[in-house]
């Protein structure tokens, strides 16, 4: 059933909307189709159930389904947010996300709703730099009277009067204090408490995910390209099945195509409308924008007479310009803007996490010691690539070659992430 309103929104797409009716045009072209992991996955299938019809169109062979880099996005951050949140037993463990939050009083994130996606981002993306400071303190040899909350300043100073060298010098010294962790995710290294090794283990996981932001934020296609080898392994290891298996599709998917197909499927998951560099985001992401800008004015002008047909009919080309118009009326005449969200400034409680952190937390010999045991994703995920999961990934595509997909490989379900996320209504 799935696969026949598929169809018929393909359909209704490239014949309806893009009039390609002519059988040549799918001959001689092939589109990318990007979308979440559920969508993905059933677009394979009908071009794996279609594959001997007689017509060129009915083959679905003129597509290439590859996910989104949002909900790729969206994932990882979900791997971040399972292996270091903890619960309310690790309020006094500085190590969890969860005391990040109690400490900087993010009071939607320890909710019973849940946390939200922009909310989540921005904790695991301030709890990073909170450490990072940290360590950078403890290098700088900073005086004891200058570890108090009022002294950002000094350290800003600090920072900004370091040659190139020195400064360079400062960060290979962070990297190599949280690359040293134990392969065995049971036992922490000699001299190491396990609180400790669990600050290591965070800043190593989101190093991968600020990678990969940072990738899709300059349009860095190389970039994002070396990383889903890496998120291949870190979702085995979090136990992420389906996107797991989405990524060693996608690695199978690049190994096979040639450059110039590599680059056409990297670099159109991505898309900039400024034209500027550093404002690339996911094509997935632009989508959503306009399903919204779309919500939004068929909410204003709902009438009896007006149907859905109708509204797309007449705003779908239009919906981002009547959109700008609308933020560029609200300046001008001061009105206020629900529902954005507003970045603030920071940097006095990522100094003040950092040296709380410093105190009895990241750093020996002040480090206390924790029963939360965060576990090393990339080692875990090692593990399980050795044994099942490529014998399964390819009796799977042998599967799907003969029309008998196997969905049992892939648990856990997409619509799980979106109550996650409490995204139920963005998820499709």
């Amino acid at each position: 059933m799935h696969d026949e309103r598929n169809i018929d929104i393909l359909e209704n797409i490239f014949k309806g909307q893009y009039k390609l009716e002519d059988a040549e045009v799918y001959k001689s072209r092939l589109v990318l189709l990007v979308g979440d992991q559920k969508i993905v996955q059933r677009l394979r299938a009908i071009a794996r159930l279609r594959r001997d019809a007689t017509e060129l169109y009915e083959r679905y062979d003129w597509y290439i389904a590859v996910p989104g880099l949002f909900h790729l996005q969206m994932n990882t951050l979900k791997m971040i947010h399972r292996a270091h949140f903890g619960t309310a037993e690790s309020i006094q463990d500085g190590s969890s996300l969860y005391h990040a939050a109690n400490f900087w009083n993010r009071k939607r994130l320890v909710s019973e709703k849940g946390a939200g996606f922009y909310d989540l981002q921005e904790l695991v993306k301030h709890s990073f730099r909170a450490r990072v400071v940290a360590l950078a303190i403890q290098n700088l040899s900073v005086p004891s009277s200058a570890k108090l909350e009022d002294s950002s300043s000094w350290v800003s100073d600090a920072l900004s009067n370091l040659r190139v060298r020195d400064f360079l010098e400062l960060v290979d010294k962070i990297a190599n204090f949280y690359a040293l962790c134990t392969l065995d995710s049971k036992s922490p290294e000699p001299g190491f408490t396990q609180e400790t090794r669990n600050h290591n283990l965070f800043l190593q996981h989101l190093q991968t995910s600020l990678l990969l932001r940072y990738g899709i934020k300059h349009g860095d296609i190389g970039l994002i390209r070396r990383l889903v080898d890496h998120l291949a392994i870190y979702f085995h290891g979090s136990k992420q099945h389906k996107y797991a298996y989405e990524m060693l599709y996608l690695q199978q998917l690049l190994q096979a195509s040639c450059l110039v197909l590599q680059r056409a499927i990297l670099s159109n998951s991505l898309v900039n409308l400024q034209g500027k560099p550093g404002s690339w985001f996911e094509t997935d992401t632009l989508v959503k924008l306009h399903n919204g800008n779309m919500k939004h004015m068929y909410e204003a002008k709902h009438h009896w007479q007006v149907t859905l047909e109708d509204h797309f009919a007449r705003f779908a080309l239009s919906s981002a310009v009547l959109t700008t118009l609308i933020f560029g009326r609200h300046h001008l005449f001061v009105l206020p803007i629900n529902g954005l969200h507003c970045s603030k400034d920071a940097s006095k409680n990522l100094h003040y996490m950092a040296t709380s952190l410093l105190a009895d937390s990241l750093v020996l010999p002040g480090a206390r010691d924790t029963r939360r045991v965060v576990s090393d994703l990339l080692q875990d995920g090692y593990s399980k690539l050795t044994g099942d999961p490529i014998t399964k990934l390819n009796a799977n595509k042998r599967l799907g070659d003969l029309g008998m997909l196997d969905e049992t490989l892939d648990e856990p379900d997409e619509d799980a992430l979106a109550g996650f996320f409490g995204l139920e209504n963005d998820i499709e």
